[in-house]
């Protein structure tokens, strides 16, 4: 599936324009150029159905017998014609709206997901859970309305006004400047309010999002509200938001009824005025019944494309606030950056090697290396940076200067994907998912054979947890796997990390809850590991097994051969 063309500049404006500039980017292209032609066509046959009823008015003001039959026939069948034309066209023009905003809305939700699956955690921290899932409600949603019904209904009314007004012109130049006229009003009286409607969506915006941000981490602590029976404080601050957007929501229906009354006034006026000039015309001889009669036709017509004009002017400026949040999250901060030129990572090499690496205030200029077969210990106080360091190994964060290679490797220089297939990573910041235990168990190695897969499982220990459940590993888990025990989790999730045996495992702090029989089966495996092995342990069956340890202290990283009694020695520390 094709992206919208979005700039790489991190600037939220220059991206938005060019996020905006994207509906208009080929395959749409092809759309909204059918959408023109058919708003085009109806017009043109709205002004044949109006010629109709000029035809048929004056066909029986001219005598007082009935119109011929056969020209009574050809003016019926011309009218109905018409109408089924028009029908039809509208039937493919409401088709081809909804694949043009359907379309472009599933691109953007595709690089938007992309964009904040791959931004750093501080980012994911500091913009919280419920504004970054309020982009694909809220926003999205905005943006559907404005690109699949906004915009075709602007082109429809532009090609209604344009056409309907040239062929009052030929009729009758007073008839076309009147309803130009009220035209002009009409679309300066919408200008006007476009910066306090603009305002309004805003602060809208904002409180809704305040809202979702509320409830969002409220649900997260709910075990705390429980525990401490603070209920009804969470709920008075619940109804303070809710009242702020209930006011915001208000303000904005007020500016919303304005502008629709602007609308419905200016349809009036132009039926009125069409009225009016026809009257005065008719006195005047120069305007036949049946022309006014089909000129207040065709100011009905621009009466509806009047209301389409206010309809699309206020989708937009619902839109054009979305735009810029979702641009804004388009160039968020990635935790790393994907080069334009990479290269797929040897299976085979030489480990893993640190290269002069600084991250902020936890490492300066650190340079390490451990080969395969390397079983490395990572010590040190807590905040010291050790998940950050085994982080850096699997490219999850990149370091701020120095290099990390893998196999040889430069990891900014390597393909994502080939990259995630030789490092195998079990972290209490790599959960597990929503889906089945088996699922679950494939997540990393989906090709993975029955019998890998019965290696891990036995080796982890998984048989228990398959025998808790009447369906086995087919049993589904919630968000968060509360089914199992934070034992059974981490099990599981080293099983995930195993899985066909990737070039460098990392095991960050997850044997923390493992009985001492599982942990022993873990260490007797990785003992004779073939790649290279990467953790933060705090089992004494798995330090036993570090033949290497790296010790964090004063922003930097000494590596020693890891004796038992160092390991022992540095245990608070870990």
């Amino acid at each position: 599936m094709r992206h919208p063309r979005l700039p790489a500049s991190r600037r939220a404006p220059a991206a938005q324009r060019g996020f905006v500039i994207a509906v208009f980017a080929s395959p749409r292209r092809s759309l909204l150029a059918s959408l023109i032609v058919a708003s085009f066509a109806q017009a043109g046959l709205a002004a044949v159905a109006a010629y109709c009823v000029q035809l048929v008015f004056d066909s029986l003001l001219a005598s007082s017998a009935s119109p011929p039959l056969h020209e009574a026939s050809w003016i019926g069948a011309l009218f109905i014609a018409s109408l089924l034309v028009a029908a039809g066209l509208e039937t493919f023009r409401a088709w081809a709206s909804e694949k043009l905003g359907l379309g472009y809305v599933a691109e953007v939700r595709e690089a938007l997901f992309q964009r904040i699956m791959n931004a750093s955690s501080a980012t994911l921290s500091e913009r919280g859970e419920g504004r970054l899932l309020l982009p694909f409600v809220g926003d999205l949603t905005a943006i559907k309305k404005w690109v699949g019904d906004g915009l075709p209904r602007l082109v429809s009314a532009l090609a209604t006004s344009i056409l309907l007004l040239w062929v009052l012109e030929l009729r009758n130049q007073t008839l076309a400047l009147a309803a130009g006229a009220v035209l002009l009003v009409a679309a300066a009286a919408v200008v006007w309010l476009s910066s306090p409607l603009s305002q309004a969506i805003a602060e809208m915006r904002s409180k809704r999002g305040a809202v979702a941000t509320f409830v969002s981490s409220s649900i997260r602590a709910a075990q705390t509200v429980r525990a401490f029976d603070r209920f009804d404080r969470e709920a008075q601050r619940l109804r303070r938001r809710s009242d702020a957007l209930l006011a915001a929501g208000l303000h904005l229906a007020r500016i919303s009824g304005a502008m629709s009354a602007i609308v419905h006034i200016a349809a009036g006026l132009l039926v009125g005025a069409t009225l009016l000039v026809g009257v005065i015309e008719v006195q005047r001889g120069t305007m036949s019944i049946g022309l006014v009669a089909g000129a207040i036709s065709i100011a009905g017509l621009l009466a509806g494309a009047v209301r389409d004009l206010g309809m699309a002017f206020e989708l937009w400026r619902r839109a054009k606030i979305s735009f810029s949040k979702v641009a804004a999250a388009l160039v968020m901060q990635p935790a790393v950056r994907i080069e334009d030129k990479t290269r797929r990572m040897p299976k085979h090499g030489v480990g893993l090697r640190f290269s002069s690496v600084s991250v902020g205030d936890l490492f300066s200029r650190v340079s390490l290396t451990a080969g395969p077969g390397a079983i490395v210990n990572v010590v040190g106080t807590s905040g010291s940076g050790k998940s950050t360091l085994l982080a850096l190994a699997a490219r999850l964060r990149d370091p701020e200067s120095g290099r990390v290679r893998i196999n040889g490797r430069d990891l900014k220089q390597t393909s994502l994907s080939s990259l995630r297939r030789r490092i195998g990573v079990a972290s209490p910041d790599t959960p597990l998912l929503r889906g089945t235990i088996a699922m679950n168990l494939r997540y990393r190695a989906p090709a993975a054979s029955e019998e890998e897969v019965a290696r891990v499982a036995e080796i982890c220990n998984l048989a228990p947890i398959f025998a808790k459940f009447p369906d086995g590993e087919q049993a589904r888990l919630s968000e968060g796997a509360p089914e199992l025990s934070q034992s059974e989790a981490q099990r599981l999730m080293i099983a995930r990390a195993m899985l066909d045996s990737p070039s460098v495992l990392i095991l960050d702090d997850v044997d923390t809850r493992l009985d001492a029989e599982t942990a022993a089966r873990i260490a007797r495996a990785l003992a004779n590991y073939p790649g290279t092995v990467l953790m933060v342990a705090s089992a004494p069956a798995l330090r036993r097994i570090a033949n290497v340890m790296w010790r964090i202290r004063n922003k930097r990283v000494k590596a020693a051969p890891a004796r038992h009694v160092d390991i022992v020695a540095v245990g608070a520390e870990g």
